[in-house]
């Protein structure tokens, strides 16, 4: 197992910070098979709260990802299958992602903006060397009516 972190802070009335962070530094790994980045961070900065006399319950807040940079698995396209690669290393990647959710009855929507910094740095991360990059930035927006009680 892993030596990891987490922590769930309650900031204020509704205002919540969680998050954890992993550390990999001391996995036994001889045959150098398994390929994690040595440090990986998740956290989330958020205010949740009822409005319009509790008809409206919102969760705002951003998740923020940061991981450090290593050796990821190669991926063979026409085989379909991981390899163990040691040439290419990814950098260091920084996540954040906006989100607004509002709930409204059996309603639900949902707003967030994955991947904020690519959009102000205009850089984007890898997450397979020569085949996959990560998830560029991109709106995405969802709802749901549930019919039944």
């Amino acid at each position: 197992a892993t030596p990891q972190v987490k922590w769930p802070i309650n900031l204020s009335k509704g205002i919540k910070f969680s998050g954890g962070v992993i550390n990999s530094l001391i996995l036994s790994d001889e045959d150098d098979a398994v390929k994690v980045p040595d440090w990986l961070v998740n956290t989330q900065l958020s205010l949740e709260d009822y409005w319009f006399q509790k008809n409206l319950q919102a969760h705002i807040g951003v998740d923020v990802t940061w991981r450090s940079a290593y050796y990821a698995m190669g991926y063979d396209m026409p085989t379909q299958q991981y390899f163990v690669q040691n040439d290419v290393m990814v950098g260091n990647a920084l996540i954040v992602d906006p989100f607004f959710n509002l709930k409204i009855k059996r309603g639900r929507v949902w707003f967030k903006y994955h991947n904020l910094t690519q959009l102000i740095l205009k850089t984007g991360y890898i997450m397979t060397p020569y085949s996959y990059t990560g998830q560029r930035n991109v709106f995405d927006l969802g709802f749901e009516h549930v019919m039944f009680d």
